[in-house]
């Protein structure tokens, strides 16, 4: 059984760091960061001007400000997964037992605060795609940690 929750847990961590680092890197630290800065900056310069705005003025400024939110929601979210993700394995296959459980803790928070996180329905597919690996990381090193305390303490 714990055999089977590692395998799960190798296959679910490495797709949240490769996801999750991949796409917070991208949008963080790669050819998207500079299209980022520069979005955000003019969105929060049409904010300061939007005193002449009519009605479907609001109404695109307030959908290009949820296209923005969900866009550092992917690029946070990514990096926040990846290293979870990379301290969970790290620690299951350490066998510190201590920290399996607030890890996994921490890694069905990120998982679904992400999900809550984004407005659009439309969105949330891909942002289970990242919360997905995730949780089913957490759940499984957290189960696999439980077999290994169960085995350690059978006798013989």
């Amino acid at each position: 059984m714990r055999i089977l929750m590692l395998v799960f847990l190798w296959i679910g961590a490495v797709g949240g760091i490769l996801l999750g680092g991949g796409i917070g890197g991208f949008t963080l630290f790669g050819p998207d960061a500079k299209d980022l800065r520069e979005s955000a900056e003019v969105i929060s310069t049409w904010r300061q001007n939007a005193k002449n705005l009519d009605a479907d003025g609001e109404k695109e400024l307030a959908g290009l400000e949820s296209k923005l939110l969900i866009a550092h929601t992917y690029s946070y979210g990514g990096i926040a997964i990846a290293v979870v993700s990379l301290a969970l394995l790290i620690t299951v296959l350490a066998k510190k037992s201590a920290a399996v459980p607030v890890l996994a803790g921490i890694g069905l928070l990120v998982a679904i605060a992400l999900v809550v996180i984004v407005p659009s329905t439309k969105e949330k597919k891909g942002i289970l795609a990242l919360s997905v690996p995730m949780a089913t990381a957490a759940l499984c090193g957290f189960g696999a940690d439980r077999a290994r305390a169960k085995a350690a303490a059978l006798p013989g």
